[in-house]
């Protein structure tokens, strides 16, 4: 887990934000939406991750960001929990 987060901030930091959030965000909206909540899981901490590599671009997309997050805020099934997978932007 440790080193794959590790690896989406490298990516982000290398590629920069706008390269990056145009191959990860439809990979993101993808797995938020699967059943399964590993994928979710996986998709809520790259957007913890990309936080600080992404930080000017998500200031502009912060409402959409939001809108993704906000419904795993009081999601019923434990492990997808927003809790500790989303750190602050800027």
């Amino acid at each position: 887990f440790r080193m794959g987060a590790e690896a989406v901030d490298r990516l982000a930091s290398s590629l920069g934000g706008d390269a990056f959030l145009r191959v990860a965000t439809p990979l993101i909206h993808q797995f938020v939406a699967a059943p399964a909540w590993e994928s979710r899981h996986a998709a809520l901490t790259v957007v913890g991750q990309m936080g600080d590599a992404c930080k000017k671009t998500l200031k502009k997309a912060v409402g959409d960001l939001v809108a993704l997050v906000v419904p795993f805020l009081t999601n019923a099934q434990e492990n997808t929990r927003v809790r500790f997978h989303v750190h602050p932007v800027g």
